[in-house]
């Protein structure tokens, strides 16, 4: 992968999305203006919008186009490897030149940083997942209880799938009947809710985008969010309860001091003092006239800032789109040199487009045709033209790079020696080199590749090729 694609997937992927989730952190601080909580609705809305531009990344990556083309930056522009390319003389001989390229090193290491940090944490979150399963298989059931269980192992009272309650056995001595009533009716809540998969979600937003402190305090905005309103659910059912539900919460706080899974719901879902001070608050309080009104004006504002995030969204996703615009095509059609010679006699082993790679069998694009021939038979320049490199290019092997007018640029890869030099005039079936497997190959070839305007054309549209057979 070249350094400008890697380059476009860490803008499009990491630092537009910090940006973008840092204005909307912003708007929603401001509106809310004392960092509390809004509505369950309004704060996933909020999470929604701050990984909108990474949905939109995606779509502009992956979005399928029906083209002959592909817009690939051309040779100059490509950065292969770490090492720039190595000058070759016409004789074979000549100095070598290497230079590190930075670009490709700095994203490969930024790259890098982040597949660590998401080792870091996303090997907790998978050991929690596992921990909860093995709780949830070694729990009894409630013999007066359905779909509530009973666990020596679990630190606090949890939702877990298969719509069980899973409550720690110290419960039953810790609290009175009703007041266990009413932290299992906390969970189910939560069940109702489908908050089990949802807090599932959050997690493994957490351990994707752990460099993005916005996203993840929104997450944990969404939690808290979830839990007031199983909160508010419980003590709807039973006002009479309030008291009795905020005294078993600082009970069951007590003796957990937080310590839960990230990756379930439960009665306490993180460590933050401060949320649960805010939870005690609000279940004492009767009118729930603190919660706060959706500010759907600030997030209109918001939205309206997202018109120029898209557009850059789109550009840099276009920088690494694999895939031309059709309207190019026209364009290519128009002025094409006299191709007039078939550039190598031999048999015609791959076409352009995707294909299985022959080395990791995975789909690749292939950015051009391959021709098997002898090693040593002549190559000729499919038409007049200016010889505007020989170099060695690493996977692609010695290349010879010829301008043939009209924009058309082409490249005849893994030869074997040279018979042209840079600068030289060549005509249409001139011998310019060998063929060869200089680079990245299973045989002898010819890897021909025709370039307009930076963009990759197949070359079966302008020049006489080879069957198959």
């Amino acid at each position: 992968m070249s350094a400008p694609v890697l380059l476009a997937v860490i803008a499009v992927f990491g630092l537009l999305p910090f940006l973008w989730s840092g204005l909307v952190a912003l708007v929603r601080g401001a509106a809310l203006s004392d960092g509390a909580v809004s509505s369950d609705a309004h704060e996933k809305l909020v999470l929604a919008i701050m990984l909108a531009p990474i949905a939109l990344g995606v779509v502009f990556l992956l979005a399928p186009q029906q083209m002959t083309s592909a817009a690939i930056p051309p040779m100059p522009e490509l950065f292969e490897f770490a090492v720039s390319d190595v000058a070759v003389s016409a004789n074979g001989g000549g100095a070598v030149a290497r230079e590190v390229d930075w670009f490709l090193v700095g994203s490969l290491a930024v790259i890098a940083v982040y597949v660590l940090g998401l080792l870091k944490f996303a090997a907790p979150l998978i050991l929690a997942h596992l921990r909860l399963q093995g709780w949830s298989k070694s729990a009894l059931a409630h013999p007066s209880a359905p779909g509530v269980y009973i666990s020596e192992r679990v630190p606090t009272p949890i939702a877990a799938f298969g719509q069980r309650v899973i409550l720690p056995r110290y419960l039953f001595e810790l609290l009175s009947d009703a007041q266990v009533r009413l932290i299992a009716a906390h969970e189910r809540r939560h069940h109702v809710r489908g908050d089990v998969a949802f807090y599932l979600l959050l997690a493994w937003l957490d351990a994707l985008l752990w460099f993005n402190p916005f996203v993840r305090a929104q997450t944990r905005n969404c939690r808290l969010a979830a839990e007031l309103d199983c909160d508010a659910a419980v003590t709807a059912a039973s006002p009479e309860m309030r008291r009795a539900y905020a005294q078993t919460l600082l009970k069951v706080l007590k003796h957990t001091a937080g310590d839960a899974l990230p990756c379930a719901p439960a009665v306490f879902s993180h460590r933050a003092i401060g949320d649960h001070r805010m939870r005690i608050v609000e279940i004492m309080k009767r009118d729930g006239s603190s919660r706060k009104r959706t500010p759907w004006l600030a997030y209109a504002a918001a939205l309206a800032l997202a018109a120029p995030m898209g557009a850059a969204q789109l550009a840099l996703a276009q920088s690494a789109e694999p895939l031309a615009p059709i309207s190019a095509i026209d364009d290519a059609l128009a002025n094409v040199p006299a191709f007039s010679h078939r550039p190598v006699e031999g048999r015609l082993t791959s076409t352009f487009g995707e294909r299985p790679d022959p080395f990791t069998r995975n789909m690749a694009f292939h950015t051009g045709i391959d021709i098997a021939a002898e090693e040593g038979t002549p190559i000729v320049a499919a038409a007049g033209g200016r010889v505007l490199r020989t170099i060695n290019r690493g996977g692609y092997g010695n290349v010879v790079e010829i301008d043939h007018g009209g924009g058309f640029v082409l490249r005849y890869a893994q030869v074997s020696a040279f018979d042209v030099r840079e600068g030289d005039s060549v005509e249409a079936g001139q011998v310019i080199a060998r063929v060869g497997q200089s680079g990245r190959a299973t045989a002898p070839h010819l890897h021909l590749e025709v370039w307009r305007d930076n963009t990759v054309w197949d070359p079966a549209r302008f020049i006489d090729l080879p069957s198959a057979d």
